[in-house]
């Protein structure tokens, strides 16, 4: 073995080329130095050199700790570790001064494509990172990696920089799982990415702090990473990597899908128009069912079984989901119809029928309500009121009112000069037809407030008749929180 060969053996590779030969120099003085000693003894200058090299030694595991311990002193430079600190930092800078951040989406907004895209590779840098100095064996970068990442959360500074990818990724995992298979996302697409951009962020800077330690560690004790750990840790970092470029990719096609679910039945489209209310007088009660279907169905009203059929796979999702937010509790009792034809998610006319038939198939109750979440079989929560009515003349009106009063002229009254209906109920008990509205209202008092509390608040009416006659009804004050309570009552 020559000497250039014998002392390369000892040098470390990754360190500079300066560093590498500087101690190739220090190395080659010191063994021709005792090379002379041996040859000035009387050995000839070949057996010198061998002797030499011998002395300094060729067991391989005192050359494996003289190259660690080089490794350790030369390899990596103070500002590695700095720079690898300051990058975390820099790039919660950048999200601070760029916008690139939703503390909560409901306070900021949600972040756009471009944030996503950005902060996802802010996630797949840090990644990177941490890899590439676990293969140079950079213990201190990666101490000081972790070390920032621990300062992020403990400055609790707002613009975590993980932030929009992970508001991004339960939204796109849903969206996936929307596309692909029977499942119906729209709640965990709402509910989970605010939660995860705050959580997941602390987990996630979390959890990059607790692996850098860990793989500083590593380099320690084996120092450089080589063999099978290496190609699986690289393999898993590539992989992350690629999702945090498809998460950037996907967030906008999946914000914009998720998006549409709240079109399906317009919010302020809320009063039973008279083509529905129209539609639901003719169905009288005390026919059979099929008599009733036949006749919805020659008026453009078909099941909600068979109105789902009509709609796309998507459209079909949609419905199930806005059904589902309107919260029916029917029970089954009733069976509820929509008009055939609505296809467009804007339709002005959001109303719909049901219907239930007795043991015998005789319908003995139906009713009438618009696309709005349901508190009971009667009538709806509070929702959007598209026009504007003075609510001072409404309880004024109310106080007027009495019992007996005739059902025509209360709802003329109140659904259309106080007022709009949005939910009719009808049902035959021994012969007796009695009758349920509920009646909306909201706007200023004017000049004919009584109290307080009703300026620019939602009120409620709830009309109760039998036989045509006014048999009770409440007057309900709804606060911006929807906190109920009944101002008045006749009974």
């Amino acid at each position: 073995m020559t000497v250039n060969e014998f002392i390369s053996s000892f040098l470390p590779d990754n360190i500079s080329k300066k560093k590498r030969q500087q101690l190739y120099d220090e190395m080659e003085c010191h063994i021709l130095d005792r090379a002379d000693f041996y040859i000035e003894i009387g050995y000839d200058e070949k057996t010198a050199l061998a002797k030499s090299m011998e002395c300094f030694g060729e067991d391989n595991e005192m050359k494996e700790s003289i190259k660690k311990d080089f490794e350790e002193l030369y390899h990596e430079r103070w500002y590695y570790a700095v720079i690898a600190g300051f990058i975390p930092l820099v790039f919660n800078l950048i999200a601070v001064f760029t916008g690139n951040f939703i503390h909560t989406a409901d306070f900021v907004g949600a972040p756009s494509a471009a944030n996503v895209f950005i902060s996802s590779l802010f996630v797949c840098f840090v990644i990177l990172q941490i890899m590439f100095c676990y293969k140079k064996g950079y213990r201190k970068s990666l101490i000081a990696t972790g070390i920032s990442n621990i300062l992020i959360i403990c400055t609790l500074i707002f613009a975590l920089y993980p932030q929009s990818a992970l508001y991004a990724l339960p939204l796109n995992i849903s969206y996936i799982l929307e596309k692909l298979t029977p499942l119906i996302m729209k709640n965990p697409a709402d509910d989970l990415p605010n939660i995860f951009s705050w959580y997941g962020t602390l987990l996630f800077l979390g959890g990059t702090a607790l692996i850098s330690f860990i793989l500083a560690k590593r380099v320690k004790i084996k120092g450089r990473s080589e063999g099978k750990f290496l190609k699986g840790v690289a393999v898993l970092a590539f992989i992350m990597c690629g999702m945090c470029f498809l998460n950037g990719l996907t967030y906008k096609p999946a914000k914009e899908y998720f998006r549409e679910y709240r079109t399906w039945f317009n919010p302020r489209n809320d009063t039973v128009t008279e083509k529905t209310l129209g539609v639901f007088d003719s169905v009288p009660l005390g026919c059979t069912y099929d008599d009733a279907e036949a006749y919805l169905e020659h008026l453009g009203y078909i099941n909600t079984e068979d109105y789902i059929k009509t709609l796309s796979r998507e459209e079909q999702k949609m419905f199930r989901y806005n059904i589902s937010e309107m919260d029916f509790s029917f029970d089954g009792e009733y069976i509820i119809f929509f008009e055939k034809e609505k296809k467009s998610y804007n339709s002005d006319d959001n109303g719909f029928i049901f219907i239930k038939p007795d043991k015998n198939g005789l319908i003995n109750s139906k009713g009438i309500g618009v696309a709005c979440p349901f508190e009971d079989k009667y009538g709806s929560k509070g929702h959007y009121c598209g026009e504007a009515y003075d609510t001072g003349k409404c309880e004024k009106d109310f106080i007027s009112t009495e019992k007996g009063d005739s059902k025509d002229g209360v709802l003329k009254k109140f659904a259309e000069e106080n007022g709009h209906l949005y939910s009719l109920f009808s049902e035959t008990e021994k012969g007796i037809q009695k009758d349920y509205c509920r009646i909306h209202s909201y706007g200023s008092p004017s000049e004919h407030n009584l109290n307080d509390y009703n300026k620019d608040r939602d009120i409620f009416i709830q009309l109760w008749f039998t036989d045509g006659r006014l048999e009770k009804a409440t007057f309900e004050y709804y606060d911006f929180q929807y906190h109920k309570e009944v101002l008045r009552e006749i009974k």
